[in-house]
Order: C-alpha cells, then structure tokens, then sequence
C-alpha cells in the first residue's frame, strides 16, 4: 500500500508521531511523509514566518519526506496549497492526515476527493485555546473543521478526551477509532544510568523530572509550589524542568520567592531524540502537572522507562496512566495532592518501583509503536 502521511511539521530531532508511525508502517508499505518546509517555533525560535522556500526530499529510516514549499506558517499552521499537486501527481492508495483545523489537512482532503482515493485523518486536540483565539477556533471549528470531518472516511482520536469533544462538536461516532500515539519500546527501556543526574551533580539526590515546554497550559507553578511542600519532608530532592519557553524568568523567580531555587534546575538546551533515554533513567520520579494535555510524549516515554509516574486526570495523560497501578493522576491544580503523591513516591522505594513495573508492562502490550501501527492498518483496510 502507498500511504501518504500528511504531517504540518517534521523534524528528525524530536521524533514526533508522525515519525514512529511512519517508521513502523515503511517495514510493509510505501509510506511518504508529506509536510511543510519549516521547522516549529516552539523549538527553533528564529524560523521566519513568510517564504516560499523550496522543495526537497530526504529518506529517513525506510520512508520518504517531501518538504514543500509554504506561503506562511502563523499560527503554528503551515499554508501549503503546494500539497494538492503533490497528491494529485502521485498514487497514494490512501491518504492520512493530522488535526482538522491545520490547512494541509483541508488541502489534503480536497486533492483526495478530485482523485477519489481515501482520506482520514488524526485528531489529539480536546480543547479550544484561550481568548482571543477562542471565537476564532470555534468559529472555524463550525465551518473548515466541519467539512473536513464530514468528507473523512474514518477519524481517529489519540485519546478518550479527543473523541468525546469530536463527538460534542457533531462528529460521527461511529466514524471515530481511539488509537494513542505509540512509543519505541527499544529506545526507551529501564536503564541503568544516571549519566544525566551526574553532569547535574545529582547524584545523590532524589530527582524529579518533568519535561515540558515553558508554557501555561504546562501547570509548572504547581509543580513549583508543590516542591515547597516535598523539601520540607525530602530535603535532599531535587527538580529537573527540562524545556523552554515564555515561562522561564516568571517560573525561576518563583522558585526564589519560595526560598527553593537550590532545589530546582532548568534546563534549556535540547537533548535529542536517542538521548533522552539517559535523562529518564536518572529520574526517580517523572511528573506532568499539565492544565491541558491533548497526549502527553515525554510521559509515554518515562513509563516506557520504567519510572513511576504522576500527571493530571486530563486529557492524554487520563488514558495513558491506570491511578495507583501504573502511576498516579491527581486533579490539575491540586498542590497538596501532587505534593503529597511526590513524597509518597519518593519515600517509599517498593511502592515506586511497582509502579515504574506495571507501568513498562502496560506499555509494551499498548502502547508499542508494532502494536499502534497494527491497529492503524485495520482502520486503513476498512476505508480501502
């Protein structure tokens, strides 16, 4: 079969979903990663926003990536009209593309209805923005978006949350299959490293890591406030952000005020990819206090690791952690529960290595990019 994935950016430094699936999907068929010819802002800041740029193909681990030509990509959503003669010129048997508000997904599924091949497409997001792009989303939500989903032949939601808003958005349900993104159980895998806790002179501190970008949809001041809370009963432990973003000064200058910059470090510069398994091997505990979080990649990653594992009772994060088997959920915005399932965590070996256990179990039987790709192919044989 001869897939065509319809992603609005790609990189091979952060391995995004689009990658793993199409990786995975390459060992059986012809797989073709469609996608604009810039990079996200979020993590190459100096990206321009206008410039047609040029065409250019590379072969990356068994696929092909064609970066198109793109008139502009703000907000975070590339305009790539040059798709349509991409796929119009082409034989894809099929056509699969991510998120319905993205203009490439709206492009994609015009050039499959001129030439009568099948057209689906992925959805994470359970949520509209914030005001002022609040009237703006909803607005296209019932009008581009509407058409998009009405003219696919199947959807899937990468959690429960994003079929339960397609579906109070008047998306067909029965058209919608919930399949989370999937995870490289080979690259991350229990480890026995603490390289990256020993270039943070760490070692013997209990270190908590989160992974996120610097942004308020992350929840990061309740983290940091909940760290007030564990030092008082861990003094000894430690914090680790790893991520960039708008919230930086903000978020070190509360650590200050509460008197716990010692015990937080920020971590800025990037780590790619195929290193990121030494940074979770020298975690003891990884926690993701997001106030919205459509899936939750660094957390796969963690339980994928091993590590026992704290996140909010949203979103991704809802379906990927079983509370008090595989790790623990707490409500968004609840300090002293973070706080207290920190400690817990962190004083009570047993306990943590049982969860970090049940946590790899349960990811090597669902949440396996072999496992997530299989089920992807029957969604893809039952619109052939």
């Amino acid at each position: 079969m001869k897939i065509a994935v319809i992603s609005p950016y790609f990189t091979t430094f952060f391995k995004q979903h689009e990658y793993g699936l199409a990786e995975t999907l390459s060992k059986r068929h012809q797989v073709t990663i469609l996608t604009s010819n810039r990079r996200m802002r979020k993590f190459f800041s100096k990206e321009k926003y206008f410039g047609l740029g040029t065409r250019k193909e590379q072969t990356v681990d068994g696929f092909k990536v064609i970066y198109l030509p793109t008139l502009s990509d703000f907000p975070e959503q590339p305009f790539v009209p040059t798709i349509i003669p991409e796929i119009l010129e082409s034989d894809y048997d099929l056509v699969h593309a991510h998120e319905d508000f993205q203009p490439v997904t709206l492009f994609a599924m015009l050039s499959c209805k001129v030439k009568g091949i099948p057209f689906m497409y992925t959805q994470e997001r359970y949520y509209y923005p914030r005001s002022p792009w609040k009237q703006v989303y909803q607005l296209y939500e019932k009008s581009i978006c509407k058409i998009v989903q009405r003219s696919a032949d199947a959807i899937v939601a990468r959690s429960t949350a994003a079929k339960e808003f397609l579906v109070t958005n008047k998306a067909l349900a029965e058209k919608i299959k919930v399949i989370p993104a999937g995870v490289d159980i080979k690259e991350f895998y229990p480890k026995d490293d603490t390289t990256f806790k020993q270039t943070l002179g760490y070692e013997n501190s209990p270190l908590i890591l989160t992974v996120a970008r610097l942004h308020p949809n992350k929840g990061l001041p309740n983290l940091i406030k909940a760290m007030k809370y564990v030092t008082k009963k861990v003094p000894s432990a430690k914090l680790v952000i790893l991520g960039k973003g708008s919230l930086h000064l903000p978020l070190k200058n509360l650590a200050s005020h509460l008197g716990i910059e010692d015990s937080i470090k920020f971590h800025t510069d990037p780590i790619p990819n195929n290193k990121m398994i030494t940074v979770y091997s020298s975690c003891d505990i990884f926690v993701l206090p997001s106030l919205r979080e459509p899936f939750g990649r660094a957390l796969v990653e963690a339980l994928a690791c091993g590590k026992p594992a704290i996140a909010t009772n949203i979103g991704g994060p809802k379906d990927l952690i079983i509370d008090e088997r595989t790790g623990y959920l707490v409500q968004p915005g609840d300090i002293r529960q973070l706080a207290a399932r920190m400690i817990a965590l962190l004083t009570d070996h047993n306990l943590a290595e049982e969860l970090g256990f049940n946590a790899r179990h349960r990811i090597e039987k669902e949440y396996d990019w072999e496992v997530i790709a299989s089920a992807y192919e029957k969604v893809y044989s039952q619109i052939m």
